[in-house]
């Protein structure tokens, strides 16, 4: 807290005194000049009747109270005027300092967020992030389907959707049948059908098969181990999705 900190509430403290000592004397001056003028009009009443002992003392109280009764108008305007300017000054001094105190309050230094890390790991095929570039492109023609092996894996929720209506297709295409089941992970709600390969040298064949099925997307094996694929050699795993569920 600096010099003005202390200084600002002082000077607003001293200023709003002031005032209110102001404003009492004003009243009181006012209650004088109301007498006064009381008096005055009681003698204007009386008029010849009064003694003349009263009368001098009535010309001596006027002769000493003539500068307060001569000056009575500009003597409360002028206590109103520096009554209201003290006010104003004494708000003007509080708003600074209440200005000057929150200011200082919320500085500070500005917090920073630190980056958050992505945790890494093996997600389930279902959520696998889409290959930022094509693996078809490079794709060769699969000369021998039979020498692939496809597992099939309902996820879309609707009875029937690997091993009757999504199978025969490939069936007829040559393929060899792997596992035929539902999902290992549980999936019942896939909406777009996923087809996977288990090896790099196996990209070909899952290409292929993606072809065969009309599947757009394709990409490494993740989420599932060998005793999940099924048993002896696989090459291709198919997540059976609604769109070929309901094809």
């Amino acid at each position: 807290m600096d010099l003005v900190d202390l200084l600002t509430p002082s000077l607003a403290a001293f200023a709003a005194i002031v005032a209110v000592g102001l404003g009492i004397q004003a009243f009181r001056q006012g209650r004088q000049i109301r007498r006064l003028e009381q008096r005055l009009g009681d003698m204007g009443v009386a008029g010849t009747s009064a003694p003349l002992e009263r009368l001098a003392q009535l010309q001596k109280r006027m002769t000493t109270s003539s500068g307060a009764g001569g000056r009575a108008g500009d003597t409360g305007r002028r206590a109103a005027t520096a009554i209201a300017a003290l006010a104003v000054v004494a708000l003007v001094a509080f708003g600074a300092w209440w200005f000057l105190l929150r200011g200082d309050s919320s500085g500070g230094t500005t917090p920073t967020t630190d980056a958050v890390a992505t945790p890494t790991g093996t997600t389930g095929a279902t959520t696998a992030a889409a290959p930022t570039a094509n693996p078809c492109a490079a794709a060769t023609a699969l000369a021998n389907p039979a020498d692939a092996t496809v597992t099939l894996f309902n996820a879309s929720g609707v009875t029937g959707a690997a091993l009757q209506r999504t199978w025969p297709k490939l069936q007829s295409a040559g393929y060899s049948q792997g596992s035929i089941t539902d999902s290992p992970d549980g999936r019942t709600d896939l909406a777009k059908s996923v087809v996977m390969f288990v090896k790099a040298s196996d990209r070909n064949a899952a290409c292929a098969v993606a072809k065969e099925l009309k599947i757009k997307r394709v990409l490494r094996l993740d989420g599932f181990d060998e005793t999940q694929i099924g048993p002896g050699t696989v090459n291709v795993v198919v997540m059976v999705g609604l769109d070929l569920a309901n094809a």
